[in-house]
């Protein structure tokens, strides 16, 4: 089982430690993630996945999503490459357009889908 906040976090401090080919590793799978079949809108990940990359748990939390893009802006400034600060900004226009909510206390929803309302948790966000 392979869940994205942790393998975020592990590129994030691969990326920190200058392992920048590690951390790139991690972070290509991701983009055949968040881009399947090659196309140019960002899918936001699931919860769960398997070594193969099949979707173990179905869920998309806001949180996984913001710490997948906090690793590709991380070995983006590492790197110097403007092609992984290019993923993480398409990672934050789709949480903002998909998970915000729009009622007075604004923020982010913890997942999707979701019922009716909206649901915050600080668990995943």
């Amino acid at each position: 089982r392979f869940d994205p906040y942790d393998n975020a976090v592990a590129a994030i401090y691969l990326a920190r430690r200058g392992r920048l080919e590690d951390s790139q590793r991690i972070l290509d799978a991701f983009k055949g993630l968040l881009y399947p079949a090659g196309q140019q809108k960002v899918e936001l990940v699931h919860s769960a996945y398997s070594s193969e990359g099949q979707v173990l748990d179905w869920s998309v939390d806001t949180g996984n999503n913001a710490w997948v893009g906090m690793a590709f802006a991380h070995h983006a400034a590492a790197s110097g490459s403007a092609c992984y600060a290019a993923v993480s900004r398409d990672i934050l226009r789709a949480i903002v357009s998909q998970v915000g909510c729009s009622d007075h206390l604004g923020g982010f929803m913890g997942r999707m889908p979701r019922g009716i309302g909206n649901y915050r948790a600080t668990e995943h966000n």
